[in-house]
């Protein structure tokens, strides 16, 4: 799948012990999917995401677990860019995206939900790392 114009997409990762946040943009920034994924499940899924869409370029966030995602990133896509990103409060910026969509209290409920962990914020916090990899040198 292409997007407009024959968009190449990037996908976020944020790593965790267990899960990881999954985020796929366009070109523009603009989110096309937002999902959490098992660790174990995350090959899987960035290789469905890639049969999919038009992925020029794979950001991975530089904190827990980063190191052996993106070593097993680059063994099985060893064709696709990779690349660290610095996720340095990503998902507290997430969070603040998500709720910036909101007024009232619908947003205050969102919060809530975030605040006692009825909504992750891993799939937000990608969204931001996808994002911030925009904005690199080169890119």
């Amino acid at each position: 799948m292409s997007g407009s114009g024959g968009d190449a997409f990037t996908i976020g990762v944020d790593p965790g012990r267990c899960k990881c946040g999954v985020a796929v943009i366009d070109s523009d920034g603009r989110a096309v999917l937002m999902n959490v994924v098992g660790k174990d499940a995350l090959l899987g899924q960035v290789e469905l995401l890639m049969s999919k869409y038009d992925v020029d370029l794979i950001a991975v966030g530089d904190g827990t677990g980063s190191g052996d995602v993106v070593e097993s990133l680059e063994k099985r896509f060893h064709g696709t860019a990779i690349c660290i990103v610095d996720e340095t409060n990503s998902t507290r910026e997430g969070i603040s995206l998500a709720l910036s969509g909101r007024s009232g209290l619908g947003r205050f409920f969102l919060w809530l939900k975030f605040a006692f962990g009825l909504v992750n914020p891993d799939p937000w916090a990608a969204l931001v790392i996808a994002g911030r990899s925009l904005k690199k040198p080169g890119k």
